[in-house]
């Protein structure tokens, strides 16, 4: 009877045994479910990580072809920029060198006209100097001739008289006298008169010496006038030229600014916003990393404590199998024993 009940007890003891065989056996898989899922994580992972790379290999390298897209058309804009640049230069240096030319060409003609004027002006004042010189000398000479014919008549006059007075003296000296101051006063009044047309001959010729070098004066500063009138013209014109080139070179040189300050703002918005998506793009990516991360880490640590957890269970097992094959040993040994009293009993 005792040993029915303990064949009974080891019985039950079995069966436990054996359930709990079955159930750590269940665990054991349920554990290589987790390492397999656990696998299949790093599997996932890897490939995410593959695939993040690739998309951020490919958001650097077109970027990067952005960049250089946007950095050739600024160097061609640039280029086009200073080549028109250059041709409006050589255009506006061409167009100042002809009206320099012309300027030139004019000042030249303008001051060969002048000098022939003067050279002329010159050959007339000569001219009429020579003419005034001759007339005056001719002038000169006749008068000189006749107030020596004069003074010389009126010398032998004046010796007449002299003699004639000196017969006559002593008869008629109150007479004489009177006669003297007469003669006296009419060779003064010729003298007078020979020296009156002398005088105004000479005052005349002066006059009209005067007049001509005043008219030739005059002709010079009118030239002059004229000709400062006419390079204040051109320079005046040319100054408005050269101001309206220049006012149109600033109108191109601020229109090309703004063009490409415009283009270079339009890449720098282009830039910030495609770095702006980059960098969300990389901080979702970044996010889904560490997600990743901490995922991982967590199956890590379920993964360490399920190995934990079944080294634990291994060990239980072994146990258990021990102890099971003690028992199927001393079930063995008890039925034996069983078949034995059965024997006896019989």
């Amino acid at each position: 009877e005792e040993y029915r009940k303990g064949y009974n007890s080891l019985r039950a003891a079995f069966k436990k045994a054996k359930e709990d065989l079955e159930r750590t056996n269940e665990e054991l898989g349920a554990t290589n479910g987790c390492q397999e899922e656990l696998q299949k994580a790093y599997a996932i992972l890897d490939e995410k990580k593959a695939f993040w790379k690739r998309e951020l290999d490919s958001v650097n390298a077109t970027m990067q072809r952005i960049a250089h897209k946007h950095k050739d058309k600024s160097r061609k804009v640039l280029d086009r920029m200073l080549q028109g640049q250059a041709s409006s230069l050589l255009g506006t240096c061409f167009a100042s060198w002809l009206a320099y030319i012309k300027d030139w060409k004019n000042s030249e003609k303008a001051k060969s006209e002048v000098a022939a004027a003067q050279a002329k002006l010159q050959g007339f004042q000569s001219k009429k100097n020579e003419e005034a010189k001759q007339f005056l000398n001719r002038m000169s000479a006749a008068s000189d001739s006749g107030l020596v014919s004069m003074i010389f008549k009126a010398w032998l006059t004046a010796c007449a008289d002299t003699i004639k007075d000196k017969k006559e003296a002593e008869k008629m000296s109150s007479v004489m006298k009177n006669q003297k101051l007469e003669a006296r006063k009419r060779l003064e009044a010729t003298l007078g008169a020979n020296m009156k047309g002398l005088q105004g001959l000479v005052f005349k010729n002066w006059s009209q010496n005067w007049r001509e070098e005043k008219e030739e004066k005059e002709l010079k500063a009118q030239a002059d006038a004229v000709m400062k009138e006419y390079q204040k013209k051109k320079r005046g014109e040319s100054l408005q030229v050269v101001g309206r080139m220049a006012q149109k070179k600033e109108n191109a040189l601020l229109s090309q600014v703004v063009l490409l300050w415009r283009i270079v703002v339009t890449s720098d918005v282009a830039t910030r916003v495609r770095e702006e998506e980059a960098k969300k793009r990389l901080t979702t990516v970044s996010a889904e990393i560490e997600k990743a991360k901490k995922v991982l880490a967590a199956r890590k640590e379920e993964l360490e404590d399920s190995q934990e957890e079944l080294q634990e269970v291994k060990k239980k097992n072994k146990v258990m199998r021990d102890r099971l094959q003690q028992i199927m040993e001393l079930e063995d040994s008890m039925e034996e024993v069983q078949k034995e009293l059965e024997k006896d009993d019989a």
